[in-house]
């Protein structure tokens, strides 16, 4: 889910292809996020997710 703090609402979006913790989450200038990075439980993963 994305939140839109302007309207205080959350958006259901599409599942993440990888099971995440300790990522990071940036909003791009064209309003898209971006997730990078983290770790699944056993591995760190090195890639990213854009939503």
């Amino acid at each position: 889910e994305l939140f839109d703090p302007s309207i205080g609402t959350w958006t259901t979006t599409s599942y993440m292809t990888n099971v995440r913790q300790f990522h990071t989450a940036s909003v791009l200038s064209s309003g898209k996020v971006l997730v990078t990075g983290g770790w699944n439980g056993t591995d760190a993963i090195n890639n990213a997710e854009l939503y």
